[in-house]
């Protein structure tokens, strides 16, 4: 389970103010900020991921604290890739693990985190027919299951290495209709090519905005990819940067859920992450933590975003905030 530290998570905001404000090597590459250069320990990577991950979710509204989404949060990769690289059976780079972390805090509000860099920051190192235990050891990124194939939830008992070798940085316009992953900054289209991410004013219909964009009209030919909207701004043409966001009339202008201590009259009131308990905005339970809210709240804090370190905390039988047993599986062998 990760751990939360506060220097953590104001290194990541030094590293990313530094790279803005001195011309430190890197560049946009499409994702909306100055991605600079640095490395990042296996060691601390982890933690640290959860902890971009974490304040990237408060700055954008979809979880109450960033204590709370440490505690409950999953981690991209498991103690047992880390006991891997550190064993020479994967490889990583990390160079690669520190623009991931980046991408991590970084990516505007609404946006899916590019994660390319995150995986390619580790690559297997076992050929085919070789033993395995995760997906990750394997060159090819398969680590099978005699007939039945992948392995569950990414892990073997053990397993074998799938032949061949994982394609990645498929560049744009290449195909990907046969698997892999286009390089960073590109996604593969429905027709089967890897395409870069639209810009700014640039016709999207059928492809994918930059981050920070929407493509608006929504299944309109016609469609181009504009600014989201920030709190205060109009929100005609434009979907607000908040998911929780209400945009209303007269006015038709983004308005973020009340903070804490602002008047409610239901848990609409507050947005996702604020509970309302007795016509006030409140913080929901942690996990552990005694359940909050009233009928309709959600008692306990959850995370609603784009990306599958997604949490749901539910508040169990005995009225304290816990993890789904449905989710047991999830952290023994989580790979990149």
């Amino acid at each position: 389970m990760m751990w939360y530290r506060a220097e953590v998570v104001a290194g990541i905001f030094a590293v990313i103010v530094s790279a803005c404000g001195s011309g430190a090597r890197g560049g946009s590459g499409g994702s909306g900020f100055v991605v600079a250069e640095g490395e990042e320990p296996i060691e601390s990577l982890p933690a640290d991921q959860v902890a971009a991950f974490c304040a990237r979710a408060v700055r954008c509204k979809d979880v109450a604290t960033i204590s709370g989404c440490v505690k409950a949060s999953y981690p991209l990769v498991s103690s047992r890739v880390v006991e891997d690289v550190q064993n020479g059976i994967i490889s990583y780079d990390p160079r690669l693990g520190f623009r991931c972390i980046q991408f991590l805090a970084n990516t505007p509000c609404r946006s899916p985190v590019d994660r390319t860099s995150c995986h390619n920051a580790f690559k297997g190192t076992l050929a085919s027919g070789v033993a395995c235990s995760l997906d990750a050891d394997c060159a090819s990124d398969t680590c099978a299951m005699g007939s039945t194939g992948a392995c569950p939830q990414q892990c073997c008992p053990p397993g074998t290495c799938a032949d061949g070798a994982e394609v990645r940085n498929i560049p744009v316009s290449a195909s990907c209709l046969l698997g892999g992953r286009c390089v960073e900054g590109a996604v593969c289209s429905q027709s089967g090519v890897c395409t870069a991410l639209v810009a700014e004013s640039g016709a999207c219909y059928h492809k994918t905005c930059a981050p920070g964009l929407d493509c608006e009209p929504h299944f309109d030919p016609n469609a181009t990819c504009v600014r989201l909207a920030k709190t205060g701004e109009s929100c005609i043409g434009h979907l607000c940067e908040f998911t929780n966001a209400k945009c209303e009339a007269p006015d038709f202008v983004c308005r973020g859920p009340g903070d804490v201590g602002a008047a409610c009259d239901g848990p609409e009131g507050c947005g996702l992450e604020y509970a309302c308990v007795n016509g006030a905005c409140a913080l929901p339970g942690e996990l552990g933590q005694t359940c909050v809210g009233n009928h309709g709240d959600v008692p306990c804090q959850q995370v609603n975003t784009f990306d599958t370190l997604t949490y749901l905390l539910e508040c169990d039988a005995s009225g304290l905030c816990a993890h789904p047993a449905s989710d047991a599986q999830r952290l023994p062998c989580a790979s990149p």
